[in-house]
């Protein structure tokens, strides 16, 4: 249980209307794509250059994707502790770096995935929170 004093330090963003939530820590880098290959079998949509490294891309929503995928930015995430060293979601927005109280959360869901985000004046959000470990596994699973 998270302290009233103690903030973690998470990155907010958008894909498809909807908000995601994942910590800092695991935030890299910003990039935009100009040219990818989409896979339409499942949520990981291929692979692409990154600084000499070949990243898989996911969409952060675990959709299939579509013909007409159009999304170009990304974000590049540590994997923290997975065979993988990083990966890249799909994301809409210019992520926004908030500090996290536990007040500001309010959970819809038992499993705690998602919740109603509410910092101070702020209007309420819904959020999904990522789950890395999670992501990272269904990535394996599909290109390793």
């Amino acid at each position: 249980m998270m302290n009233h004093k103690q903030a973690i330090d998470c990155i907010l963003f958008s894909f498809n209307h909807q908000a995601f939530l994942l910590p800092t820590v695991a935030y890299a880098e910003l990039g935009v794509l100009h040219d990818y290959q989409v896979n339409v079998k499942d949520f990981c949509l291929g692979t692409f250059l990154w600084r000499g490294l070949t990243l898989p891309l996911v969409r952060p929503d675990l959709t299939p994707a579509n013909e007409e995928e159009t999304h170009s930015k990304f974000a590049v995430l540590n994997t923290l502790g997975s065979k993988l060293n990083y990966f890249a979601i799909l994301i809409d927005s210019q992520p926004l770096r908030q500090k996290i109280e536990e007040q500001d959360l309010f959970w819809k869901d038992k499993s705690k995935n998602i919740a109603i985000f509410k910092k101070n004046f702020e209007e309420e959000k819904e959020v999904n929170l990522i789950d890395l470990n999670g992501l990272c596994a269904a990535i394996e699973k599909i290109i390793l």
